[in-house]
């Protein structure tokens, strides 16, 4: 699904939508550990896992609201007209609804977490929605180094 993203974040990007944006939120979360879990109960195992993953994440989010799976187990969430708090009061539940009961596999059920990193848009710092993504993703990167299983932001 990057393609898609990408498309979206490109209409986010262009200077009449940009200039109007306010309270653009950016998501991105991984599954911790994921590697071990392909390396353990092999890919078949761990596409299972993003399955359900992918529809435990629907059944949190609202209709409107525009998920993508970015790369291996790295899922991003674009939130419009959010505030900052609101962006981590929906990592937070995302991130609960993961980890509140295991996944159901062919090789049984796996229990897993997943790290969250947010961006709100930033018109001083971010030159379009691609700015916003990287930061999100420098904030995964700190919830990872930070222990797993949390939410961080930038």
């Amino acid at each position: 699904m990057v393609a898609p993203l990408e498309r979206e974040l490109d209409q986010f990007s262009t200077k009449a939508v940009w200039a109007i944006q306010e309270n653009f939120c950016v998501i991105i979360f991984d599954i911790d550990y994921f590697k071990l879990v392909n390396d353990t109960y092999g890919h078949s195992v761990g596409d299972e896992v993003l399955q359900h993953l992918a529809q435990r994440l629907q059944r949190q989010l609202r209709k409107e609201t525009a998920a993508y799976r970015y790369g291996g187990e790295e899922f991003v969430v674009l939130l419009t007209e959010t505030t900052l708090t609101e962006a981590i009061d929906v990592a937070e539940r995302l991130r609960q609804a993961i980890r509140a009961e295991p996944m159901k596999t062919s090789a049984g059920e796996i229990n897993i977490t997943a790290s969250f990193g947010i961006a709100q848009q930033n018109s001083t710092h971010d030159g379009n929605a691609w700015d916003v993504l990287q930061r999100a993703d420098r904030a995964l990167d700190e919830a990872k180094r930070q222990g797993r299983d949390r939410v961080k932001t930038l």
